[in-house]
């Protein structure tokens, strides 16, 4: 495989993982990192404070 096709499909698997993640909430993407419930938590309620602006 050429190196500017590894390129272009590293760009789409990229592109395509972008697209899944800013569909999620920022809690589940923190839980899914690794993060722990509690201070994943944090996030979910900056997100609701935000959106009461």
């Amino acid at each position: 495989m050429s190196r500017l096709q590894a390129d272009v499909d590293a760009y789409q698997k990229r592109e395509g993982i972008d697209h899944e993640v800013d569909g999620m909430e920022r809690y589940r993407v923190c839980i899914d990192l690794g993060g722990l419930p509690d201070d994943c938590a944090q996030l979910r309620r900056m997100e609701e404070a935000a959106s009461a602006e």
